[in-house]
């Protein structure tokens, strides 16, 4: 019986896993919101396979430990000296940006929370590319169209 539970505990945890999907060269907020209402965390850390994409801990942003790879392009909400919201603000997104995403929200040493968020990552330019693809497929068609149209008159001029 306690199989079957722990089953269903994992597979919800999995369902509800939020996804954002953005495309390269956007900013894009990436959602965390703590069920531990009664009083803010003292830490919150997002991270990405184990590289810290920003750390908060007592109202500061703490720059030295973020990953060369998120410099200058993570940031919160910030108002009155302290973030709004503990969503990720990601800027200038890249391919390698896609993945899962950690936010952890510590209470000192005895209670942490944390929270998963899914980063699918798109590319503008494979519309791009679809479009003229597209084009040269009408222009092709209408090619033929034409000698379609000049075999047929020619046999009748014969």
């Amino acid at each position: 019986h306690s199989q079957s539970h722990t089953h269903r505990q994992n597979q919800s945890s999995e369902d509800k896993m939020k996804k954002i999907t953005t495309s390269v060269g956007t900013s894009v907020d990436l959602p965390c919101t703590f069920t531990t209402k009664s009083k803010p965390p003292t830490t919150v850390e997002w991270s990405k396979d184990g590289a810290i994409a920003i750390v908060f801990r007592h109202n500061m942003e703490l720059h030295d430990e973020k990953h060369s790879h998120f410099e200058g392009r993570t940031s919160f909400d910030i108002k009155d000296g302290k973030p709004k919201t503990f969503s990720l603000r990601l800027c200038s997104v890249q391919h390698s940006d896609a993945g899962v995403y950690n936010c952890k929200g510590l209470w000192g040493e005895d209670h942490k929370e944390i929270q998963e968020v899914e980063l699918l990552v798109g590319t503008l330019r494979r519309n791009i590319e679809r479009r003229s693809l597209n084009w040269k497929h009408s222009v092709r068609t209408t090619v033929t169209h034409f000698q379609s149209l000049f075999l047929s008159m020619t046999s009748r001029l014969v």
